[in-house]
């Protein structure tokens, strides 16, 4: 397991849910809850390692609407092609979107193109 997701498991399990002080009538409820989800997260883990193989390295691209996915890009040998999301939160326009299936089609050859817009930085 990846550093990052580990650390992620220490530390829910270290701190629980911080809402068993604020509710502790459903701090069973919490507990529970958290518990599942340290079961789950490390099956999410291996299934999309699974999925993520199947793909060819070369293929592993990655374009998002945020550019918040490094964690996911290092764990599971993707590469960021770009971000959609502008610094304003806008959805792109249409020309944008536009731009975006351009860059990323490269004329049908599966390619990305070498024009990879940020569209965040407008």
């Amino acid at each position: 397991m990846g550093n990052v997701l580990a650390n992620h498991i220490d530390n829910v399990a270290a701190t629980k849910s911080p809402s068993n002080a604020s509710f502790p009538a459903s701090a069973d409820t919490f507990n529970a809850n958290d518990d599942a989800y340290l079961v789950r997260l490390p099956e999410l883990d291996e299934a999309i390692q699974s999925v993520a193989a199947t793909i060819p390295e070369e293929n592993r691209q990655l374009y998002s609407y945020h550019n918040s996915f490094s964690y996911f890009t290092r764990r599971y040998g993707f590469t960021v092609l770009g971000s959609v999301q502008p610094h304003d939160f806008s959805e792109p326009s249409a020309h944008e979107v536009a731009e975006i299936i351009y860059a990323f089609t490269g004329y049908g050859t599966g390619q990305p193109r070498s024009k990879r817009p940020n569209l965040h930085d407008r």
